[in-house]
């Protein structure tokens, strides 16, 4: 059984329900480390082709496809038990900018049983403490960074508008459900992380400005999530069956 709060949560409604095959509609190692334990028929379907790469070789097994949702070729005909869309619309605006509000619909003929919407919730413009404060500027540095190398920045969207989409898109809501996050060190060092990489790609001056106020909100937040006590945001689960 998965430790991942979210995917437990989906194993646990979607028990005594058919799972023969599975779709990963935008796939990561993260999903796949547990659908592949779910005694399923995977395919898992990314619009990077280094992503696919790697995924291919980590995971032999799975059936994956480099695709983008907008070619109405891609999966033709075919029908899965379950489609998980794990973080798909933050992600969607690096490969089909404006498509989220079509991406469910796109999904509809492909749903046999259920689908299970997995997402963040967009983080407020300020928070009272802060060191929330500090990780929602430490998000903003990285999105700069990811602007000034020529790169769209994730999109989240509120589990709200993804619940009405959803049911405009030829679905009916049966669950939604939000969970807090408790931020971490790797959360800290992967938003860091990123500012460092992208940075490389903007003016030197410009770039080199990023990373030391990224450096310094890190050494900021990393006592507080060292010690697992950083609880801001939600992560949201809607699950989705064919109305």
């Amino acid at each position: 059984m998965t430790s991942d709060a979210l995917f437990h949560y989906v194993e646990t409604l979607h028990r005594g329900r058919p799972l023969r095959t599975v779709l990963d509609a935008g796939t990561g190692a993260h999903s796949l480390r547990w659908l592949t334990t779910l005694g399923a028929e995977v395919t898992a379907v990314t619009a990077d082709e280094p992503t696919a790469a790697r995924l291919r070789t980590e995971f032999p097994d799975v059936e994956v496809i480099v695709g983008d949702w907008q070619d109405a070729g891609l999966l033709s005909g075919r029908r899965f038990d379950v489609v998980v869309a794990d973080y798909l619309l933050g992600a969607i605006d690096g490969f089909a900018p404006y498509y989220q509000d079509d991406v469910f619909r796109r999904l509809r003929p492909h749903v046999g049983d259920r689908l299970y919407a997995i997402g963040l919730e967009p983080w407020p413009a300020r928070s009272d403490d802060p060191d929330a404060q500090a990780f929602i500027d430490l998000c903003r540095t990285r999105d700069a960074a990811f602007l000034l190398a020529g790169t769209r920045p994730y999109r989240e969207f509120p589990e709200t508008w993804v619940a009405r989409t959803l049911e405009s898109s030829g679905f009916t809501v049966v669950d939604r459900m939000r969970f807090p996050i408790v931020h971490s060190t790797r959360t800290v060092d992967r938003e860091h992380g990123n500012v460092v990489r992208y940075a490389k790609r903007a003016e030197r001056d410009v770039g080199a400005a990023l990373v030391r106020r990224a450096d310094g909100l890190r050494e900021r937040l990393l006592a507080r999530v060292g010690s697992r006590t950083l609880s801001f945001g939600q992560d949201w689960v809607v699950t989705v069956e064919p109305s």
